[in-house]
């Protein structure tokens, strides 16, 4: 990784103004947005939120059901005691017999609906809108780390990267960054205060069609991928700013 894109996970920066200027491009390391200005844009840590994106490894998927699996069966010993104490005992009697088949019932039935109860509440309590947005500014780091190997593998074959096209990339990141800012400011107002405010479809609009005037500038193969994923990035921040505002 390029000395351009060293990433400081103990500093907090504030973040910066959404105004940035795009015809001067910034260097790799100030189109980062950090964890601190992530969590300041948001209203929260985004760490405690529930995001499907984080089950797309098969190991990642086995581990999580592991742990619901586990939870699961640790709270079932004490959710049947009780049901046996309170239900069981007092409706069915002491007769050791008609006390089993309940148990044995409860047993099974409890760690399913601990597990159903759990992906029941994820769905209702997680705000759909920023969990994309999220998933979209993870997609956007790795856009960052994928041009700051690029300009590495560049450096190491010593071949002289075009000033036109690293501009321009640059530029693209950069108008990508500040939809990203723009959105998840937008969508905490809207989280924290309930209301249906109005919002400018216009400026993410041009944003993109910004983005995709700078394709028609490069052609080396790397960028283009790049600029594609940038491309991609603006187009599904704008579709969830339009789904907020309906």
């Amino acid at each position: 990784m390029s000395s351009d894109f060293q990433s400081q996970p103990n500093a907090d920066r504030e973040p910066h103004s959404v105004s940035r200027s795009v015809r001067t491009p910034a260097t790799l390391h100030d189109l980062e947005i950090t964890p601190g200005e992530v969590r300041h844009l948001c209203g929260c840590d985004p760490s405690e939120l529930w995001r499907s994106s984080w089950l797309n490894s098969r190991r990642s998927w086995l581990m999580f059901w592991l742990q619901e699996l586990i939870l699961a069966i640790a709270l079932t010993p004490i959710m049947t005691g009780a049901i046996y104490l309170f239900v069981i005992r007092p409706l069915l009697g002491s007769e050791v017999y008609t006390m089993l088949w309940p148990v044995w019932v409860c047993l099974v039935v409890i760690p399913i609906a601990i597990m159903a109860g759990r992906g029941l509440w994820r769905s209702r309590s997680t705000p759909l809108t920023l969990v994309a947005l999220l998933d979209d500014l993870d997609r956007y780091h790795e856009a960052l780390k994928a041009v700051a190997i690029a300009e590495e593998l560049a450096a190491a074959r010593h071949q002289a990267i075009d000033p036109g096209e690293r501009a321009a990339v640059r530029s693209a990141l950069e108008l990508t960054r500040e939809d990203l800012i723009r959105a998840l400011s937008i969508d905490r107002i809207l989280r924290e205060n309930h209301d249906l405010l109005a919002i400018d479809l216009a400026s993410f609009g041009e944003s993109l069609a910004a983005l995709q005037a700078l394709q028609t500038n490069v052609q080396g193969r790397d960028y283009q991928e790049i600029l594609q994923r940038t491309v991609m990035i603006g187009a599904s921040v704008r579709e969830e700013m339009r789904k907020l505002q309906h």
